[in-house]
């Protein structure tokens, strides 16, 4: 079965994947009588199964190519238009478009959506979430099965080789079998890292649905929730303690199987893109913290360390999730920004969100590596006008 499978295009197999996953918001929104739902997300899942089939027989005695960027593409040009029919089915009346925004925006982790958290229902905002949780399983794999061999998403910046040039693994045949052998390698690992996760959560006071939901958009960097992501969760801070601590996995890849191994690095703490992460967090944290300590604070009011601690936490929380491209916004976020007495905090967290996360993670934005690097490099310039012959 699994040498049959290589032989198909990746494109198919990511077909019938999108097609299997549909059964899980068809069970769900059956244990809560949303009958409706169910019938159209299972219908949805047997047709476009069968639509998946049908090509993978057209297709299984001809000889296509193996171009694994043209793969990338057709994976993201086509997925969002399978996963987008059962959203829109069950939506009555939503323009398909509409439906195809939600679902590219979900399967590329980006998280943006058109309509309020109130207006869609639970088996939706499950549905969003498992493709925005596949999303980052699927791009964690494709950066080390494409993007890696070709010297691409960021592993130009300690490779050797020009950019773009293919890896000499890539002249073997079986991309499909690499796929599949690096998704055994990545899923253990990602999923139960969610799974952990959401236990967690559960056992902080987060309601089951919502505990999965959070769990999953923080693994992926999706942000996607079934309530609006600036509103706090029943967990409350001590959720935010369990959150912060996977966070860190969108910051370096070493964390997880599959790892592209960095030169001159060795161990797992000794890792620039995490170094530069905790760097960036405590800057920002120390900006919006010291910047009211020199101009208004009162040292003899000791009630005010508790706000301090508060709009600590609720800085370092917010910009480490908006640094590793999440989103999350801690409770005690309100009071950092009275706090710190900023005008506009929200350019700040900006400027977090293109700087990214790490390198072949689910993390967008330039990355932290490309960031290190930069700061190497200018490192290295001001030596040399010290040290001109160096």
């Amino acid at each position: 079965m699994a040498q049959r499978l290589a032989t198909l295009p990746l494109l198919i197999i990511l077909m019938g994947i999108s097609a299997l996953l549909m059964v899980l918001p068809a069970a769900y929104a059956l244990m809560v009588g949303d009958y409706a739902a169910s019938r159209t997300f299972f219908f949805g899942g047997v047709t476009s199964l069968a639509l998946t089939t049908a090509i993978a027989l057209a297709i299984s005695n001809r000889r296509l190519g193996h171009d694994r960027l043209l793969q990338l593409l057709g994976a993201y040009a086509v997925l969002p238009v399978l996963m987008a029919l059962p959203f829109h089915q069950t939506l009555n009346g939503v323009p398909f478009l509409d439906a195809w925004f939600e679902m590219v925006s979900s399967l590329t982790t980006t998280g943006a959506t058109l309509y309020p958290p109130a207006d869609l229902p639970a088996t939706l905002h499950l549905w969003r979430g498992i493709v925005g949780w596949s999303g980052g399983l699927l791009i964690l794999v494709l950066a080390t099965t494409i993007l890696a061999p070709l010297n691409l998403g960021g592993v130009e910046v300690f490779s050797d080789r020009p950019r773009g040039s293919p890896h000499r693994t890539l002249q073997k045949p079986g991309a499909t079998t690499q796929f599949l052998r690096a998704a055994r390698s990545v899923l253990p690992a990602y999923a139960g890292l969610t799974a952990v996760l959401w236990l967690l959560l559960v056992i902080a006071g987060d309601a089951a649905f919502a505990a999965l939901c959070r769990a999953m958009a923080t693994l992926s960097t999706s942000a996607i929730l079934p309530v609006g992501a600036t509103e706090p969760a029943t967990s409350g801070r001590v959720g935010e303690y369990v959150v912060l601590l996977f966070l860190l996995v969108a910051t370096t890849r070493r964390s997880l199987p599959g790892a592209v191994p960095l030169p001159g690095h060795r161990g797992r703490f000794d890792d620039p893109e995490l170094k530069t992460a905790l760097v960036i967090v405590a800057l920002v944290t120390g900006l919006f913290i010291l910047r009211s300590l020199f101009v208004s604070f009162n040292w003899d009011t000791a009630n005010e360390v508790p706000r301090l601690l508060n709009a600590a936490w609720g800085s370092a929380f917010t910009a480490l999730s908006f640094l590793t491209t999440t989103g999350f916004v801690s409770q005690d976020w309100p009071a950092a920004k009275l706090w710190s007495g900023l005008e506009a905090p929200g350019l700040i967290l900006a400027g977090l969100a293109m700087i990214g996360g790490g390198i072949a993670t689910t993390a967008g934005g330039v990355k932290l590596l490309r960031i290190y690097a930069l700061l190497r490099h200018g490192e290295r310039e001001l030596g040399r006008q010290v040290h001109p012959s160096s």
